[in-house]
């Protein structure tokens, strides 16, 4: 799968495996990809970018994302985060369906990983390739991880995400994006499906 000018974006479905996450950053460490992680998924790897909409996420995790990835470009919708903890800013239009082409606005889908596909489409990538898109609870877990604490939402909808998901990828076929789900688990059908390999 993996072909120049490739983005391979790791969310926290609960079928992602460390032996994914690692044979990603290898292929990175080749110059054959650039990596963006969703929410606590920079755990797994290192990260060109590091993509989580909530702002909690930044609150709870800011020192140990910053040690993890001191290269990476940090990335959230949420404006009190972003000023606080001095990241790069994007607007989410979750009433939006499909492909956003104004920079750094982008679909909502009710999920950062959706967010971050509309991203990488505004970056440039041309070659996407999509590993923990779960969206739905593989083997009855939510993440790779520990269920978030402290009220936070724990993937609670995967099925409406699949049905957000399909205005997107529609448009993004359209638009000549190699994109393919090389997710272990999923129900998100509405990408091809592939192998990193």
């Amino acid at each position: 799968m993996l072909k120049n000018n490739t983005l391979v974006i790791i969310a926290s479905g609960s079928s992602l495996t460390i032996k994914q996450a690692k044979f990603a950053q290898l292929q990175r460490q080749l110059g054959k990809c650039k990596i963006a992680a969703i929410n606590l998924s920079y755990q797994t790897t290192q990260p060109d970018y590091v993509i989580a909409a909530d702002g909690h996420i930044w609150d709870k995790y800011i020192t140990d994302i910053r040690a993890q990835c001191p290269r990476a470009e940090y990335w959230c919708h949420n404006k009190h985060a972003s000023e606080l903890h001095s990241l790069n800013r994007f607007d989410c239009v979750n009433t939006m369906r499909g492909l956003s082409k104004e920079p750094l606005r982008v679909s909502g889908g009710a999920n950062s990983g959706h967010m971050a596909i509309n991203l990488a489409y505004q970056w440039g990538y041309t070659n996407i390739a999509l590993i923990g898109f779960d969206y739905q609870h593989t083997n009855d877990k939510k993440h790779w991880h520990d269920d978030h604490k402290d009220g936070w939402a724990n993937a609670s909808n995967p099925e409406k995400w699949c049905d957000l998901a399909k205005p997107m990828a529609a448009d993004l076929y359209k638009e000549g994006i190699n994109i393919v789900n090389c997710t272990e688990s999923t129900a998100l059908a509405c990408y091809k499906r592939d192998t990193l390999q």
